[in-house]
């Protein structure tokens, strides 16, 4: 799974509200790397904590098995959002075929959909576990989802929105004062 970044600033008098926060996602994920930095040097001086981490997969053997992550802590806004709505689709399909829904996918692996955004078969072939079987029977709808919203660096590279193309680029000229 790929490295993911987050973010959290504390302020230097401390906030027990942010620090749960970070400690509950750290209790929740695997953590390569934690840079702090201290921003300031007056009573509104904060730390800046930098934290690189992978989502931690729920395996026999790992020593979380049975601890249920809460995503909506672990994914951003925008990655949690789509791994609600595939997990929707989910719930729908495996009453549907009255199966399991972790037998069409786990948790962990609508996770990694949600942040890697495949789009294609050969794409999601490379998620954890996503067999031939799952890719053949479910694979399309999955892309569908995905397809609708691809990653940031994706839409950038697109070029601008309709609406950022027609503005005038920005100048000296162009600015007023406050």
């Amino acid at each position: 799974m790929a490295r993911q970044l987050r973010f959290f600033s504390i302020p230097v008098k401390g906030s027990p509200e942010v620090e749960r926060e970070m400690n509950q996602f750290l209790a929740s994920a695997i953590v390569s790397k934690i840079e702090k930095t201290l921003l300031g040097n007056d009573e509104n001086a904060f730390y800046t904590i930098t934290v690189e981490y992978e989502i931690q997969a729920l395996q026999k053997g790992n020593k979380s098995f049975g601890h249920r992550i809460d995503y909506r802590e672990v994914l951003s806004q925008k990655d949690f959002a789509l791994f609600d709505k595939i997990r929707d689709w989910r719930l729908e399909t495996s009453k549907k075929e009255n199966i399991k829904a972790y037998v069409i996918l786990t948790d962990a692996q609508l996770a990694e959909i949600s942040e890697t955004r495949p789009q294609s078969k050969k794409q999601l072939s490379k998620i954890k576990n996503m067999g031939k079987e799952r890719l053949e029977k479910y694979g399309e709808a999955i892309l569908e989802f995905t397809k609708k919203e691809k990653q940031p660096a994706e839409q950038k590279a697109e070029g601008p929105a309709e609406e950022d193309r027609n503005k005038p680029a920005w100048n000296e000229e162009n600015e007023e004062d406050p």
